[in-house]
């Protein structure tokens, strides 16, 4: 061993370097790196161009995947960068995987008892017992929820998880492709009988080939065949129900001798996604509609259907934080009608290419050039995704004219435009500063889609069998047709949809849903054996928190307000525009100039709470009336607050809303909507800027272009309001002063309340583009009342007895409102009334008096718009006086008003309480009718009042509570009172002359001493009440008018006796005539005369009057009489009357410049001087000239 010695030797014979070894080296490394990064992606090339080279050829649809692995072991196929692009739309996700669960014996299973027993376990059944129309969806909990059963703890065999998914929709070819249709172009030739419904909820389910064969018939027994004698009644009985059973038989086996199809067996199958989005637009669209979510989950399934369908396919999915948007298009180039100019113009140009180009896929599309054709190939690769691809490069660089833009209008250069005469509006039309992009904002929301598949139409009498079957329903089915539609169910959030999201919201519809202006006809009863159809499509939506549904518009109102300014909005977006393009931020320190150019939108917000509800019902199929489409909404707790104080305006516990929007089948033909809206407890706290809030959300909604001649379609709009219980707060503070609108403890209110209050209103929109327009309405109260509410701080609250004012029967207003849709100075818009009362019964307060004249100014007059008590604090307080403290647009635009009123009341009461605050003691006026004739203009006024007999007497409460009414104390033969007034210049238009006549018929009355120390003390209180100085604030620009009043008044006869112990006083007197007026010249300011002729004051014994009474032959001896004539004249004569004389002139002569109604009037010009001005400094020029008043 130790002779023994090892050497080391070499395995091979050369000891060089072994490449070989290195290059198996490389190569396992590259087919190692090759089978871990780029297999999938190679085999999910090949499969791919596998797909693709089906799906290209056949339906031109473009198919890519990324990368595609397939786990045996696992159950699961991993996928990424899957790519669908058609002709209509694209969708990309950027991963997931689908599971198959083969190893799991407990999964979730779908219950086609129902289709199994329909497919093959008939024999001499007669099916299903229980089965009903609402089986399937109704009776195992499926119904409200459109098919979706309870939930269970099993997993589903098959599920699938994605995450990144996109979808673009640009296109919508089928609706084009039926309108071509109606016009009778198909692609493949075949007429449109054979084209199948582009809207039929079947159109994309698995069983197309059973839908092929629509027009099948089945072998039925002939109706004809020999019937029992009819002595035989039991065995008749007993033949038809086998002759019923056998048909049935026959029929399950003539429609549905096909085995339900394998893929069920795989349902349900449950769908994960995380971060998806869809994009509605493409470059013919103004705006893109985009919809976001975090996550998504939801299951494909199939349920049973009703007894004549085969089941029902159901599509249910749970979004978390879905997000709605409309945001501005930036690849928008033109619109759809224009392209479609551009391209026609290309056809007359080359009529040979436009033969070629209505096959988009023709040769020629195979001989462009390769970037082009790769660009068309794969859309991918294009900057943005287009339905239409034009062949005209200049199309992309032609100018947007008028025509492409009808709703934009140009005026000219800025340069040339003059900033003091343009319109208030002029600017602000194409400015949309309430634009909100964000439409829906919601926390989940759940959606289920689903709709059945639909049996064959069995025998007429054999279907009315079937229970719920109406003998009166016209359905084509002659049964319940298969149900389709759609459950939605929002988890509160907010809504924000306003004018300007209508106006794009109609540009999309126009792209993807364009109206085919074309005439249907009904549809036909379809043939027994044929496939039924669903004619009818349902929506359900139900909110289950509160929701919030956020109207912004644009305030046309307060234009005015923002005059010379709307430049600046248009310059603050284009830089935020460049600013987010640039992505550039601001340097430090740096402020913007902008911020107060903002101009602020007006909004409408309504919040409703859980459990309301909406519903759609809308007909696919025509019957002989049309397509019926109704809507109906169902509102809890719904409150309106809005942007003019940021407070409540009305609040509702619950509200019905229901629209039938039924079609005619002549598309042009007239529509007649209607509108109803039922409203229980409603409480509305109404201020006048609320109504021109309305009114400028209205203008705003409307301010879209107008309709097309060879489009138009006339419309009647009929709006039914239905309240119960309704209380209408009128707010009457002083100077309109509001810091918390709904306060009842901080507020006066007028309570217009009634218990059941109807409305209707007609708005006829039948014409086109018409000079003017008539709108009619109608107002039916019943059970009315007022009540008087006053806060803490008032005087009345602590001492008022109670708050009712007023009671009313009924009251019935008709009307119609006539307007110009023009704006101009020669144009008149008329607004006429018809008012009858029932048996009103109000105390006469001096304060609810002079309430109601509060509420002609806050609503109606110089106080219109309410301020905060700050605002008012600072208005006192400023050091200079605001020029425009009422707010009202001095420079207002619009056409003038005339507004007749027609006021009938039967059987009026009024009670004059003795105190201030106690109604035990009253002077009740009765009458038994009372007419008002008013007109309204902006030049005059005209008024004419007359009250048939008038009766006096008194009404007391006892301790008891019982109530004791005297005879009649006074009688007076009627009143009548003229009143004429004369309106001068805009936009105050104050008075300047007014004529007042009364005329008062006979006085006839036994008085007792109580019933005048009553309404002495009445007509006392009402004068004190009246003026309110304990309360009512004053004026802080007190209104100095100086014009002119002429009074006359006349009463007939004076024959009033008062009751004493033992003797009666009698008064008696021949017409009654006085007359006044305030026209100041050079000697007196004022001028009364009073003429009372024969007037005769006698005493007399009231024993001797009551034995005269029997003979009244007899002559009554007076203890004491008085007899004299009554003339009086009187002047005033106030200090500095040649000041007061002046004004009064200058008042005159200014505002009867346009009219020159009242020169007569005016004295000589010299006499006042010629160097007269008006109180404020501006001079007057002679009334004669035809210069301007205006120095």
């Amino acid at each position: 061993m130790a002779s023994t010695s090892l050497t080391a030797s070499y395995l091979t014979p050369d000891p060089s370097f072994n490449w070989f070894f290195l290059l198996e080296l490389i190569v396992s490394c590259i087919l190692a790196l090759f089978f871990l990064l780029y297999f999938n992606r190679l085999f999910a090339t090949l499969v791919s161009y596998a797909i693709r080279a089906y799906t290209w050829h056949y339906y031109r649809v473009y198919i890519d995947i990324n990368a595609l692995q397939v786990s045996l072991l696992g159950g699961r196929i991993f996928f990424k960068g899957v790519r669908y692009h058609g002709a209509n739309e694209t969708i990309f996700i950027h991963g997931g995987f689908i599971t198959w669960r083969y190893w799991k014996r407990n999964v979730e299973r779908t219950d086609l008892s129902e289709v199994r027993r329909k497919t093959g376990g008939l024999g001499t059944s007669e099916g299903p017992k229980s089965d009903s129309p609402s089986t399937g969806g109704k009776n195992d909990g499926h119904g409200e929820e459109g098919g979706v059963g309870k939930a269970t703890e099993l997993p589903c065999r098959v599920s699938m998880k994605v995450y990144g998914l996109e979808w673009f929709i640009y296109n919508r070819s089928p609706a084009y492709d039926s309108i071509l249709a109606g016009f009778g172009y198909t692609k493949d030739g075949k007429s449109d009988k054979d084209e199948d419904n582009p809207y039929s909820p079947t159109s994309s389910t698995g069983s197309q080939p059973e839908r092929q064969r629509t027009n099948d018939t089945v072998n039925i027994r002939s109706a004809n065949e020999p019937k029992p004698e009819s002595n035989d009644l039991p065995e008749r009985h007993t033949t038809e129900d086998d002759n019923l059973r056998s048909r049935k038989t026959d029929i399950r086996h003539a429609e549905l001798s096909e085995p339900v199809s394998n893929m069920l067996q795989l349902l349900p199958v449950k769908l994960e996604c995380t971060k998806g989005a869809v994009v509605l637009g493409n470059e013919n669209t103004r705006s893109v509609l985009t919809t976001t979510f975090d996550s998504a989950t939801g299951n494909i399934a199939a349920c049973n259907a009703g007894p004549l369908d085969l089941y029902r396919q159901l599509f249910a999915f749970n979004f978390s934080h879905p997000v709605l948007q409309m945001r501005p298009n930036p690849d928008f180039k033109q619109t759809q009608l224009a392209t479609a100019k551009v391209l026609s113009a290309a056809e007359k140009e080359d009529p040979s290419k436009s033969k070629k180009k209505r096959n988009p896929f023709s040769y020629r599309f195979h001989k462009r050039k390769l970037w082009h054709g790769i660009r068309d190939l794969v859309p991918y690769f294009q900057s943005s995704v287009e339905s239409f691809h034009s062949s005209i490069k200049q199309a992309d660089y032609l100018p947007r004219s008028q025509a492409e833009f009808p709703e934009v209008r140009w005026t000219g250069l800025s340069r040339y435009l003059d900033q003091g005469d343009a319109d208030d509006h002029e600017q602000w039309n194409s400015v949309e500063y309430a634009r909100f992009s964000t439409i829906i904002d919601s926390p989940s929301l759940d959606l289920t889609y689903f709709w059945d598949i639909p049996g064959r139409v069995g025998p007429q009498h054999l279907a009315s069998t079937q229970p719920g079957h109406d003998k009166t329903d016209k359905n084509i089915n002659d049964a319940l047709p298969p149900e389709w539609g759609i459950d939605m169910k929002i988890d509160g959030g907010t809504i924000n949809y306003g004018p300007w999201t209508d106006r794009e919201r109609v540009g999309l519809q126009n792209v993807f849903f364009p109206n085919f202006y074309r005439s249907s006809d009904p549809a036909e009863q379809l043939a027994p054996g044929v496939l039924r159809q669903s004619t009818a499509f349902r929506l359900r939506v139900e909110i289950s928190s509160e929701l919030e549904l956020r109207i912004p518009t644009r305030e046309q109102s307060k234009d005015w307000q923002w005059k010379g300014r709307a430049d600046a909005i248009r310059g603050s977006s284009k830089a935020k525009g460049q600013q987010e393009r640039r992505k550039s931020r601001p340097k430090e320190g740096e402020k913007g100039t902008l911020g107060s150019d903002i101009r602020p939108f007006g909004w409408l917000s309504l919040c409703v709470a859980a459990d309301s509800s909406i519903s759609y019902a809308m007909d696919m199929v025509a019957s002989s009336v049309g397509f019926r489409n109704e809507l109906t909404l169902d509102l809890r707790e719904s409150k309106l607050s809005s942007s003019v104080n940021h407070g409540l305006l009305w609040q509702c516990p619950r509200q019905f809303v229901t629209c039938d929007l039924s079609n005619p089948l002549i598309w042009n033909s007239l529509r007649s909507w209607r509108f109803t809206v039922d409203s229980q407890d409603l409480e509305l706290f109404l201020l006048r800027d609320h109504i021109f809030l309305l009114t400028d959300l209205v203008s705003d909604w409307a301010s879209g272009p107008p309709s097309e001649y060879y489009t138009f379609v006339p419309f009647i709009y009929n709006i039914d309001l239905v309240f119960s219980n309704l209380q209408l707060l009128v707010n009457v503070n002083d100077r309109n002063i509001i810091s918390n609108p709904t306060d009842l403890e901080d507020n006066r209110f007028i309570v217009i309340k009634g218990k059941t209050l109807t409305a209707n209103v007609t708005i006829p929109l039948n014409k086109f583009q018409p000079d003017r327009n008539a709108v009619d309405f109608k107002v039916n109260l019943e059970d009315g009342g007022v009540d008087y509410l006053t806060p803490g701080w008032d005087t009345l609250h602590a001492f008022l007895p109670g708050k009712s004012m007023a009671t009313l029967d009924n009251l019935f207003i008709d009307g119609s409102y006539n307007y110009f849709h023009m704006t101009s100075s020669e144009l008149t818009d008329t607004l006429v009334l018809n008012i009858n009362g029932g048996s009103p019964r109000m105390y006469l307060y001096g304060f609810l008096i002079k309430s109601f004249m509060t509420v002609r100014e806050n609503y109606f007059g110089d106080e219109m718009h309410f301020k905060t008590l700050e605002e008012y604090q600072e208005l006192v307080n400023a050091e200079e006086p605001s020029s425009n403290p009422t707010g009202i647009n001095p420079n207002r635009k619009s056409n003038d008003m005339d507004v007749l009123v027609h006021v009938t009341v039967d059987s009026p009461c009024a009670l004059l309480p003795e105190s201030i605050y106690d109604q035990s003691k009253c002077s009740r006026l009765r009458a038994a009718s009372l007419e008002v004739d008013l007109r309204f203009t902006n030049y005059y006024m005209d008024m004419q009042l007359s009250i048939s007999p008038l009766k006096i007497d008194l009404q007391s409460v006892q301790q008891d509570g019982s109530t004791s009414i005297t005879g009649t104390q006074l009688f007076i033969d009627g009143v009548s009172a003229y009143g004429h007034r004369l309106f001068g210049l805009p936009p105050a238009e104050p008075t300047y002359v007014c004529n007042w006549d009364f005329d008062v018929g006979k006085i006839l009355g036994e008085c007792s001493t109580e019933f005048l120390q009553c309404l002495s003390s009445s007509l006392k209180s009402f004068d004190f009440s009246f003026d309110n100085e304990e309360n009512v604030l004053a004026p802080l620009f007190p209104p100095v008018l100086y014009d002119v009043t002429f009074l006359r008044a006349k009463i007939s006869s004076i024959h009033v006796s008062v009751l004493l112990d033992q003797v009666a006083v009698v008064l008696k007197s021949s017409p009654l005539t006085t007359k006044f007026n305030d026209w100041v010249n050079s000697k007196f300011s004022k001028r009364l005369r009073l003429l009372v002729p024969d007037v005769t004051l006698a005493a007399i014994d009231r024993n001797i009057v009551a034995q005269a009474l029997r003979t009244p032959e007899k002559t009554v001896n007076t203890l004491g009489l008085i007899q004299l004539s009554i003339g009086l004249k009187m002047a005033m004569r106030k200090r500095g009357i040649g000041e007061l004389r002046r004004l009064q002139q200058e008042h005159i002569k200014a505002h009867d410049k346009r009219t020159h109604r009242a020169q007569w009037l005016l004295f000589d010009w010299e006499e006042i001087g010629p160097t007269s001005s008006f109180a404020d400094g501006r001079k007057i020029s002679r009334p004669d000239n035809g210069h301007s008043i205006y120095a």
